[in-house]
Formats: structure tokens, sequence, C-alpha cells
């Protein structure tokens, strides 16, 4: 709760130091800015195993976008935004290395020892990501109300969590391993870039709404992650809606 309150305190800031850039509205003005604010559903995705199942999580997204008017079709704009990437998954496991901890008590000694071997089993996995996203776009305007929008982004992972639990048999019938819990959080990777594209529908002079769909083009695991051998990438849908705070700005000072 603490770091959501942080984050959200650093938008507002960012929100209102913005203000000596808004103009008079009397004249509309090239640039534009405001806040935005809504949901984002999805999940990652990747090859899985067979029978694997997974459920997209659904997040907060905050935060301030300035648009500049390049001609009476195209504009250009930038993001700065606070994302929630959450999802759950269960998979089966087959023949996965496993280091078994095996402890032999004696009279007078106690010796713990380290058996490699493998996991056969099920996994449930949760994702709880946060990320600090920079999204630029390219808006093209189809009609009065209606935007094209496309482009790239890029974001860092500011706080993640990967919990697991397992189920299943450790090597032959070697032992049975019933809910463990395991943090895979440092197999996380820090960086993620890709596209995203959507649509933009102008409610009224100031407010907006728009549905974005975003693919990564990177891992969300690092390179030497040992239980995701293949590409894993961020695939999410964000509904957000905006408000042009130039325009609300003028319209105060006047």
């Amino acid at each position: 709760m603490k770091f959501n309150q942080t984050i959200l305190s650093c938008l507002f800031l960012l929100i209102f130091s913005g203000s000596s850039f808004s103009q008079d509205t009397e004249a509309k003005q090239p640039f534009s800015w405001g806040m935005k604010v809504g949901v984002i559903a999805g999940t990652p995705i990747g090859p899985s195993e067979e029978g694997a199942t997974g459920s997209p999580g659904i997040g907060l997204h905050i935060g301030v976008a300035g648009k500049y008017d390049i001609s009476e079709r195209w504009s250009v704009q930038g993001d700065v935004v606070y994302n929630q990437k959450k999802a759950k998954y269960k998979t089966p496991v087959r023949d996965q290395d496993y280091e078994y901890e095996q402890i032999f008590e004696f009279p007078d000694t106690t010796i713990i020892a380290i058996i490699p071997t493998y996991f056969n089993g099920e996994v449930e996995g949760e994702f709880y990501n946060h990320y600090l996203e920079v999204p630029l776009n390219a808006n093209y305007k189809l009609s009065k109300r209606w935007y094209l929008t496309f482009g790239i982004y890029g974001s860092y992972l500011i706080k993640g969590s990967h919990q697991v639990i397992a189920n299943g048999i450790v090597g032959d019938n070697f032992d049975t391993v019933e809910n463990r819990s395991q943090d895979e959080t440092e197999g996380l990777n820090k960086w993620d870039y890709g596209l995203n594209t959507g649509v933009r529908y102008q409610v009224g002079e100031s407010l907006n709404c728009e549905l974005r769909i975003s693919s990564g083009m990177r891992s969300i695991f690092n390179d030497d992650y040992q239980l995701a051998e293949d590409t894993v990438r961020n695939l999410y849908l964000q509904l957000s809606f905006g408000y042009d705070l130039g325009i609300l700005w003028g319209k105060l000072r006047s």
C-alpha cells in the first residue's frame, strides 16, 4: 500500500509541475497535456506444456500524457504511466531438474545432503509486476472523434513478484512435494520493450477514451532463468480515460 501511494504521489507531482506548459484555450495550441487512468488486463504468453492453463489478471493503469499536433491529421504522443501487470497460471512439469534436500540423523551428528534429481507434477504460479512504462505513439485522425494510435514502448520493472507452488513427486517416488512454495522473483527481467496499437475516441473537448493492446518483444525472464527456456512475452489490453488538463488550466486562469 505504501509503495502504491508513493507512485501515485510522484505521478500527481508530474501533472501539476507541467502547468507551465499550458496555454490559453482561446486559440487552439499544438501542444496539449493531461492525465490518464484506467485498467490493464492480460498475461505473459509463450510456449507451454500440454494441459497448461492461465487466467489474465486485472491491474491499475495511471499516468500523464503529452500530445503535439503535427498537422490536421497527424500528431505524436508520449506517456509516462504506472502499470500493474498481473496473471495466474497452472502447468504440468515433467522431468524438471530439482535439488532435493535429505537429512540423515546419527547419534552424534546430523548430515544434510543435497541430492540432484528431477521433479514431476504440477506448478501454480502468480505474477504481480509493477512497471514504469513510456509509450511513444503516432496518432492518425480518422474522423472528428476517432483516432488510430500506434507506436512503441519501453518499461522498467520497479517492483516484481513471481510466486509458485509445486505439487508432485521428486525422483522415482523419492519424496512427495505438497504445496511447496517458492519465490522466483529473481528470475524476472528488469527491462521490457515492445509494440502497441489501439484506438481513441474523443468524448468531448477535454475527455477521451482509449483502448490499446501492447505486445512485448523480449522475455519477461532473464536469459539464465532455467525454469523457462523459451521466450515468454507480456501481452496486455489497456482501457484508459484521459483528461486534458491544459484546457482546464486555461479555463481556470481566464
